[in-house]
């Protein structure tokens, strides 16, 4: 098992874990839901309680959620994963490196580059960045462009009203693809932290189960804004909102495990805005991937992303300096492909640099080989006896590749021949960009009967006054 960098002593996790149980036995959460308070109740007769308006859980169960996952947590080696993600924002063109509203022939093209790239291994989008649709009816149009274009779907809700025709697109997609619509559909509702489930968000949950599909919840929080500023005041909350998930995942759909994410951030105190490349987020990171190593719970961690505007240092170091610290600790190398200011930027430049990144990570990642024909002892002693290079031996033509990463954008030759062109990565990763973004436009990967029938739903909502 690869045992990784520990920054957190046993001692401190305990606290924190123990101030987390206490924070949903005497503080408890508001739920804006009398059916689930009744069915959370109905699942865990002894083991809760009200206490003025907010519900509260024992101990005992919630350290039994928590420890359902034991077990579950082991990794062999670190791994890496680039996705590009798609959100509502702005389009950084590559020809003028100007920030500009989406359009649809812009986001075709950046959804191309992004399935051309070699290490950039899926993409997503969450809502719809078009600002010529209607913006109630976003979650429909998410839904419309990935199954269109084979795109993952980030599973915006927003209305409880769009429920229906989210769940009947997700049938027709369903059924042209001959899938299970378990594995098509995607929805996620949020805490209102701190410790509260709001109405609308329970009632979304509770619509999809009710017609066996499962939405997720989530939680996005902030130091000193939505959690104590103090970072293990910011943890013990954060596992005790992600037990209380646990918990009601328990209830609803008869769960049996447990897991620990991190989705705490910071906030620059001087302009209260979301920060996401910040060192406390890595500290935070590091603890709760030291808390999920002793417990051996499942993790994953929000890593990856930056708040610059535009590609540069600041952006490199950020998004490697995250993604780094998870891997070092044997989890997942995560880099956000394309992103800058956290997710309000979407920058065709950047989407190549992450994915040069990526494979630079991955090439860590691999490791290498140690065996007869790795250590090469033959091939040193031909080298030896025949006075020859290596660069001339048979061994070194087998296995080259394999041993060495070969970078597409990074610097490759010394200053003299660099000064003849004398491009920056960011530069190249430019002509890169444009030159893909260039290439015959993506094609639909659904036929347009079911085109057709999606946009039908849409209309259909948009009529009724959706």
């Amino acid at each position: 098992m690869y045992n990784g960098i520990r920054f957190t002593k046993p001692k401190e996790i305990e606290r924190i874990t123990e101030t987390a149980f206490r924070i949903l036995e005497e503080v408890g959460v508001e739920i804006e839901s009398p059916r689930l308070v009744e069915i959370l109740k109905e699942s865990f007769p002894e083991s809760l309680w009200e206490k003025r308006g907010r519900l509260c859980f024992s101990t005992k169960l919630s350290r039994g959620v928590f420890l359902s996952g034991k077990g579950g947590g082991k990794t062999s080696f670190p791994s890496v994963a680039c996705r590009a993600e798609i959100y509502e924002g702005y389009y950084l063109d590559p020809e003028d490196n100007e920030h500009k509203e989406w359009t649809e022939e812009r986001l075709l093209s950046y959804i191309s580059l992004a399935k051309s790239l070699p290490n950039v291994d899926s993409v997503s989008m969450l809502g719809c960045p078009l600002r010529n649709l209607k913006e109630s009816c976003k979650p429909l149009y998410e839904k419309l462009y990935c199954f269109q274009y084979g795109v993952g779907t980030g599973g915006a809700i927003w209305n409880t009203a769009l429920c229906q025709p989210i769940l009947e697109m997700c049938q027709i997609y369903a059924e042209e693809k001959g899938l299970d619509i378990q594995k098509v559909f995607s929805g996620c509702v949020y805490l209102v932290t701190p410790l509260k489930l709001g109405h609308v968000e329970a009632e979304q949950l509770l619509w999809f189960r009710d017609r066996g599909l499962r939405a997720g919840i989530g939680v996005l929080a902030s130091l000193g804004l939505s959690v104590p500023v103090t970072i293990a005041g910011g943890l013990a909350e954060h596992i005790a909102e992600e037990v209380f998930i646990g918990i009601v995942d328990h209830a609803l759909f008869e769960e049996k495990g447990f897991g620990l994410s991190s989705m705490l951030s910071c906030a620059d105190f001087r302009t209260a805005a979301f920060q996401y490349g910040r060192p406390e987020q890595v500290l935070m990171n590091n603890a709760l991937s030291d808390i999920a190593a002793y417990y051996e719970l499942p993790f994953s961690a929000h890593e990856g992303l930056t708040d610059a505007k535009v590609p540069g240092y600041e952006a490199g170091i950020q998004k490697l300096g995250t993604a780094l610290a998870n891997f070092s600790k044997g989890g997942e190398g995560y880099l956000a492909g394309g992103l800058l200011s956290i997710d309000e930027v979407c920058s065709p430049v950047q989407l190549v640099l992450d994915d040069e990144a990526a494979g630079y990570l991955k090439r860590i990642a691999q490791g290498f080989a140690v065996d007869e024909e790795a250590l090469a002892f033959e091939a040193l002693q031909e080298c030896v006896e025949d006075d020859l290079m290596f660069l001339e031996s048979e061994h070194t033509l087998r296995h080259w590749k394999e041993n060495l990463w070969m970078p597409r954008l990074f610097s490759k030759e010394m200053y003299a021949d660099w000064a003849r062109h004398k491009k920056t990565a960011e530069e190249l990763a430019r002509e890169a960009a444009l030159v893909q973004m260039k290439n015959e436009p993506m094609e639909p990967v659904i036929s347009e009967n079911c085109t057709a029938k999606l946009k039908a739903v849409i209309e259909k909502a948009e009529k009724n006054g959706l």
